[in-house]
């Protein structure tokens, strides 16, 4: 068993973030790789195919990346992070249905060279 980690990227795969409003940052985030603009230039295909599922299947982004996820394999627990409760039960909403295997696909092809730089300067 494999216990997932920050699987929505500390938000930057919800669809919410853009390379436009990433500078803007005052927490964390602000000095976190993900946010970089090199890094999160690398994952704005992702982000734009997680909206357009999320379209598709009448989901939010985020609930496509964990069901992504889920369906990658039985021995993955995904742990999404959560800041208002009304994360959790979207997080509990992005099980109990599967995306279909072509698109399950698409993600798969965009995210498998995806390589974040960890040693970044801001």
């Amino acid at each position: 068993m494999f216990l997932a980690w920050s699987l929505l990227a500390k938000g930057a795969v919800t669809g919410k973030y853009t390379l436009e409003n990433i500078s803007s940052f005052t927490d964390l985030r602000r000095i976190d790789p993900v946010f970089h603009p090199e890094n999160f230039k690398k994952i704005s295909p992702v982000i734009s195919k997680l909206v357009e599922l999320a379209e598709k299947y009448d989901k939010t982004p985020a609930q496509i990346a964990l069901n992504w996820i889920i369906m990658y394999s039985d021995n993955i627990i995904p742990i999404p992070g959560a800041k208002k409760p009304e994360h959790v039960v979207q997080n509990a909403e992005s099980v109990g249905w599967r995306m279909n295997i072509h698109d399950w696909l698409e993600l798969e092809k965009l995210t498998r060279n995806i390589s974040i730089m960890y040693s970044v300067y801001y």
